[in-house]
């Protein structure tokens, strides 16, 4: 299981990051002459924190787990696993060979 600091050190970028989109919405509704301004004041400040948008990543909803995500559950590999052997998983079906 991931660490617990890390899961709320993940949660913390993010909310950092809606602030930041929220900012830059703001701004973006402004007249061009006070946007530019407003702009240049935000990458100012920005510098010093550096939340790119590439830098977030995914993590298990369960295990906290950051590798061997599966998207479209939003789980680890591990706990796919198991949610498909007991049949937790609807329309998800073991293959056979």
């Amino acid at each position: 299981m991931a660490k617990q600091c890390l899961i709320e050190k993940h949660k913390e970028l993010e909310r950092k990051f809606a602030l930041l989109e929220a900012q830059q919405k703001a701004i973006a509704s402004l007249p061009k002459d006070q946007r530019e301004k407003a702009m240049a004041e935000l990458e100012a400040s920005r510098i010093k924190n550096r939340l790119f948008k590439a830098r977030r990543y995914n993590r298990c909803s369960i295990t906290g787990r950051a590798h061997g995500y599966i998207r479209f559950f939003g789980i680890s590999r591990q706990v796919f696993r198991e949610k498909a052997h007991k049949g937790e998983l609807p329309g998800v079906t073991k293959a056979s060979w």
